[in-house]
């Protein structure tokens, strides 16, 4: 299977893959009883507009989207004069496509996609309950944090 990937705006994205969100949902959200998917879309126009949203998709030959990863670009906090970072909002490939490396090709584009915006560093998170840890680590990605969360309401 032959895939393409592109950088593509929020919008074309957003149309494109409605289809793959709400698989996307389903398989890795962990509290469907308490938060459901609803994608502020215009806070994410809004970060494309000061240019600090990164969309990569995952497309087939027809162009279908089959997968994408986003990430938000900007200076760390505590150190600002280091440059830009990329901080992943979200990834995912649609199972169907998860064949002959699809989610490494995916990431390497990412890589080097954010090099071009001369990203300094990118953080990416993955979910305990598909652990993307071995491919990660294969890409020379290393683990930095452990990731808690917990409802104050």
């Amino acid at each position: 299977m032959k895939f393409e990937f592109h950088v593509e705006n929020f919008e074309t994205w957003y149309q494109d893959a409605k289809w793959l969100l709400e698989a996307h949902y389903e398989e890795l959200s962990l509290d469907k009883d308490r938060v459901k998917m609803c994608l502020h879309c215009q806070r994410y126009l809004d970060m494309e507009r000061l240019g600090m949203l990164h969309i990569v998709t995952m497309r087939l030959g027809d162009g279908k989207v089959a997968g994408y990863y986003i990430a938000m670009i900007l200076p760390h906090m505590h150190y600002k004069d280091s440059g830009d970072m990329a901080y992943t909002d979200m990834y995912f490939i649609h199972p169907d496509y998860r064949v002959g490396g699809a989610g490494m090709k995916m990431l390497v584009f990412v890589e080097e996609s954010l090099r071009r915006r001369g990203v300094l560093k990118a953080y990416i998170t993955t979910k305990l309950k598909q652990d993307h840890t071995t491919l990660l680590e294969g890409l020379g990605w290393k683990a930095t944090d452990k990731v808690f969360t917990k409802f104050l309401r």
